[in-house]
């Protein structure tokens, strides 16, 4: 850098202090974000699933009891990551 007369300081300390480029460490930010927000996916649709199966357990069947329930455990399973688009479970749901 000082033979070409070059100024850039946010690469010298992303390169000095974290020996990688920015571009892997950005990579790796937003991964660390996208795993994070799966967790979240992950532990909404638990939470759905378990709340739709304890008010079934508890003999709830009226339509507007499991109908919202319902709807929030359709809308949280398919955005879970790993989650093929095929699985048989969902189109159970939706029947």
């Amino acid at each position: 850098m000082q033979e070409y007369n070059m100024e850039c300081p946010c690469a010298v300390d992303c390169l000095l202090q974290t020996d990688v480029p920015a571009t892997i460490l950005n990579q790796m930010q937003f991964a660390e974000e996208s795993s994070k927000n799966g967790a979240v996916l992950v532990a909404e649709t638990v939470l759905n699933f378990l709340t739709t199966m304890d008010a079934l357990k508890l003999d709830q069947h009226a339509i507007d009891e499991i109908d919202p329930l319902l709807s929030g455990l359709m809308d949280t399973l398919p955005r879970v990551p790993g989650i093929p688009r095929e699985f048989e479970p969902i189109s159970m749901l939706k029947r």
